[in-house]
């Protein structure tokens, strides 16, 4: 290790300097420098901003408010930029939202795939977001956007059933940061903060309400919860066939992940960095955790979209 860098990597830790100097790097234009800084400081700026691929050209930037540095999704857009996110998600999932007749984003979080999908652009985009902290978040980014009216926020969890649910907020590990792993599973996390009532909703319920028809793509990210979500969306998953983007933990149910595969008929993919895997089946896996469900019929469009994306496709 260069004996110099050594120095500045242990004084830059120490925040009362460290932050300051990463601080006042960007405010003269230094971003590399004060990106580099960051790793070590904590330090990020309030908003971020960054480009959301396959956009219409002449689209402005994306920007993300970064909850005073709480956003872990912003902290890490401020250090590696989009590709530093779930990559290759955000990619494959703007390709696939540009031009989408509706896009539902379930467990929307602070917002980036809301913000993703409108901007990429898809027709109209449905959020879901039951947390109170991060639908605030929600609503900032939205409005930073310009997206208030293009994105509908639903202030609920989705769910096999309608009524209310109780949402287990996990017990912090990592200092104050925006929660991103509350969950209907009691058992996802050993220990909570606390315990909310939330509305609970189907998205069949929700598509009726709201007069949508065309669902043709979805990302759920639920906290092992993803199987619930699509045992209430048979509907839609019968009659619109969306793309479904979701996480595949050791904690959720993949078995009954497997059979609304092939209830639905469906083929299944594992994101692995560069590449795009095709899969036997759905379970957890070392490649990835972000998988995909794609309807048999969509087939090449998929793959169309991941050669699009410069993806290997195996």
């Amino acid at each position: 290790m260069n004996p110099i860098r050594g120095v500045l990597r242990r004084v830059l830790g120490i925040r009362a300097i460290g932050l300051p100097v990463s601080r006042c790097l960007h405010a003269i234009g230094c971003v590399a420098a004060s990106r580099w800084a960051s790793q070590y400081s904590g330090y990020t700026p309030n908003t971020v901003s960054f480009e959301v691929p396959f956009s219409p050209r002449g689209t402005r930037p994306a920007v993300m408010d970064s909850a005073g540095g709480t956003d872990f999704i912003v902290r890490q857009l401020w250090l590696g930029g989009l590709a530093a996110v779930e990559y290759p998600l955000p990619l494959l999932f703007a390709r696939l939202a540009h031009g989408a007749r509706h896009v539902f984003d379930v467990g929307a979080n602070s917002g980036i795939y809301s913000i993703i999908a409108a901007l990429a652009p898809a027709s109209s985009v449905d959020a879901f977001e039951p947390f109170p902290p991060a639908l605030v978040c929600l609503r900032r980014n939205l409005a930073l956007n310009g997206l208030t009216d293009r994105v509908f926020v639903c202030e609920a969890a989705a769910g096999r059933e309608c009524g209310q649910a109780e949402l287990y907020v996990p017990t912090k590990d990592f200092g104050d940061v925006l929660e991103t792993a509350a969950s209907l599973n009691p058992k996802f996390r050993k220990s909570h903060s606390e315990v909310i009532r939330v509305p609970l909703l189907t998205l069949d319920e929700h598509a009726r309400r709201r007069g949508v028809r065309d669902v043709t793509l979805m990302k759920i990210d639920v906290e092992s919860q993803e199987h619930v979500v699509l045992e209430g969306a048979a509907g839609i998953l019968d009659s619109s066939r969306p793309i479904v983007f979701l996480e595949v933990l050791e904690r959720g149910d993949s078995g009954a992940l497997e059979a609304l595969r092939r209830r639905y008929r469906m083929l299944v993919f594992c994101l692995a960095g560069s590449a795009v895997l095709p899969c036997a089946e759905v379970r957890p896996r070392a490649e990835g955790t972000n998988q995909v469900l794609c309807p048999e019929e969509r087939r090449d469009d998929f793959l169309g979209a991941v050669r699009d994306c410069g993806l290997e496709a195996k």
